[in-house]
């Protein structure tokens, strides 16, 4: 059986309001839910992030705890299986003796491909920088 929202994340909610209570985490979503009724709602009202920007965070400080907790948690698992595919096409017999810190960037350029220069442009910066066994910085400008 599910548990209730607040009784799942009252540590959470301990630490951003000390005294909170089940009454009043009861209390504030009846306020929340009648403020949301008054509203009429429109085509980006879909979003949790709108709604804890709407949330009164002085006057209703569970309920805008427990939205910036909506607002974070993952919808899917999707995008993290996808990261762990590709380490693991990555990490072969012959990379299997890299280390994490050396491991992390094929992983990141295959998982952020269009985060990635064009190959002319780092040919170019390349040859700029002058001193071939300094590292050269490849960030965007």
């Amino acid at each position: 059986m599910a548990q209730p929202a607040f009784h799942k994340y009252i540590s959470v909610v301990c630490c951003k309001v000390p005294d909170a209570s089940e009454v009043q985490a009861k209390a504030e979503f009846a306020v929340w839910a009648a403020m949301c009724r008054q509203k009429p709602p429109r085509d980006d009202d879909v979003s949790a992030v709108v709604a804890v920007n709407r949330c009164p965070a002085d006057a209703l400080p569970i309920m805008h705890c427990m939205l910036t907790i909506l607002a974070t948690l993952q919808v899917c698992t999707a995008e993290s299986e996808r990261t762990f595919s590709k380490l693991e096409s990555t990490l072969t017999a012959l990379r299997s003796t890299m280390s994490e810190d050396r491991l992390d960037a094929p992983i990141m350029l295959q998982a952020h491909r269009e985060l990635l220069l064009a190959t002319d442009c780092i040919i170019d910066k390349y040859n700029l920088s002058g001193d071939r066994r300094r590292r050269t910085d490849f960030t965007l400008d």
